[in-house]
């Protein structure tokens, strides 16, 4: 028989858990709604809005925003990181996020995109049941449709005081599919970008002038390396120009089909002319023939990918040539301590150079298969790395050049000192010669006498 005293012990237990558990939902709930609601201020600034929207993976592609307010709560995901990475995806996602004014006046707002290689972004802003503003842009339409005119995507709206807004955005792409979202004061977004102009124009004025002036020098001296190194050059330009939008924005703004193969193929001429760099600089083909083969095979399938980027869709050019890169980053490190152990001095610059260029390819292949989160120095990676390659890429030529101009003066002097015995030896000879005939005639003198 059970005592009453117990069951009323067992009652009060249980109701005393329900309340834990239901206090415990609302301040869950509580908790997820005040990260998911972003508060503009009246000293608002700017602020990383990754954490306050919430996630939504369309496979079919056709829903509509109208499909996506009425989406339960329960379908959004929240996402983990600050930029969530959702790989080669081509699946369209759908992002939330919810802003209230705080402000005691209106206060005028933009949205960046900080991601220049999105094909397709439809941005929808509402407040009180309605749409104030609608966007479309992307990389594969001109880019005289963006509403402000920027490397990376940047939407205005008004941000109405003591008024909830939510903004709904649509991306879709054959790429990477990671949407770095902040919102900003539009005053202070624009006062932001001048030292980042600044620090790109030094970054894409140095890679111009190392081209031309290795150019020039081809000319005069008519040394494949520096051709070679001006190509190396030329497709880490190439590349991070597609990649950070300054190519969409300053070199073809009128043909966004060049976005579809910029990148891709930027990587393909990238590995084809570090492969024969690599075998002019470190005098691969008769210090190492059997490594000269297989880097001549690397150099066949980058050609090879080189060209099918202007005909295959870019998602497949893109996971080829990101693939097939670690494949060439491997051997690129095995050739440098192979010919360094084999004694080749200027192999330690090569070492170095493709170490952080290869550190920073493989961040930014992490971040863009959605493996870590993507941060500014992440998207940065690449500049940061090939502008280490470059560096230390012409010190290895200049050193290499310096070799042999001090072997070619070792091999002058040897050969005027050679001659300079000669000439002592053939003296010598003849002096000898002189004697023994001078010697003779008095012989034959003495005899006659």
């Amino acid at each position: 028989m059970v005592n009453p005293q117990n069951s009323k012990s067992l009652r009060h237990l249980y109701w005393g858990l329900i309340r834990l558990l239901l206090i415990g939902v609302s301040l869950f709930s509580c908790g997820v709604s005040a990260q998911n609601s972003l508060d503009i201020g009246s000293n608002f600034r700017q602020q990383d809005a990754g954490l306050y929207t919430l996630h939504y993976l369309d496979p079919t592609g056709e829903l509509t925003v109208n499909d996506i307010r009425r989406l339960p709560e329960e379908q959004w995901s929240i996402p983990q990181a600050e930029t969530p990475s959702y790989g080669f995806s081509r699946d369209a996602l759908w992002i939330k996020l919810d802003l209230t004014s705080s402000a005691p006046a209106d206060v005028e707002l933009v949205l960046n995109i900080a991601y220049a290689a999105l094909d397709q972004i439809d941005v929808f802003i509402e407040n009180n049941d309605r749409f104030t503003h609608y966007y479309r842009t992307g990389d594969t339409f001109p880019f005289a449709y963006r509403p402000i005119k920027n490397h990376q995507f940047v939407f205005p709206f008004h941000a109405y005081s003591s008024i909830q807004h939510t903004i709904y955005m649509r991306v879709q792409t054959q790429g990477a599919l990671q949407v770095p979202i902040s919102v900003w004061n539009r005053n202070h977004f624009f006062e932001d970008q001048q030292p980042l102009w600044v620090a790109e124009s030094i970054y894409y004025g140095v890679m111009v002038v190392m081209i031309i002036y290795n150019l020039f020098i081809f000319s005069i001296v008519r040394h494949p390396s520096y051709v070679l190194y001006a190509c190396v050059a030329s497709s880490s330009f190439l590349f991070n120009a597609a990649i950070q939008g300054f190519g969409f924005q300053y070199l073809w703004p009128w043909l966004p089909a060049i976005n579809t193969w910029a990148i891709p193929a930027s990587i393909a001429l990238f590995g084809c002319s570090s492969m024969m760099f690599a075998i002019s600089l470190l005098d691969i083909k008769r210090r190492a023939p059997r490594l000269y083969k297989v880097k001549l095979l690397f150099f066949s399938v980058w050609a090879t990918l080189l060209a099918s980027s202007f005909v295959l869709p870019y998602h497949s050019s893109i996971v080829l040539t990101s693939g097939f890169g670690v494949a060439s980053a491997c051997i690129s490190v095995f050739t440098g301590f192979y010919m360094l152990y084999a004694g080749q001095r200027v192999a330690r610059y090569y070492c170095l150079a493709f170490t952080c260029l290869i550190a920073s390819w493989m961040i930014t292949a992490l971040s863009k298969f959605g493996v870590i989160p993507s941060t500014v120095l992440i998207e940065h990676a690449i500049q940061i790395g090939s502008s280490l390659e470059i560096i230390l890429l012409s010190f290895a030529l200049a050193d290499r050049i310096n070799m042999e101009r001090l072997g070619r003066e070792q091999a002058q002097k040897q050969a005027l000192e050679s001659e300079r015995r000669a000439a002592q030896e053939q003296a010598r000879y003849l002096e000898l010669k002189m004697n023994s005939e001078i010697e003779e005639v008095k012989t034959r003198e003495k005899i006659l006498r």
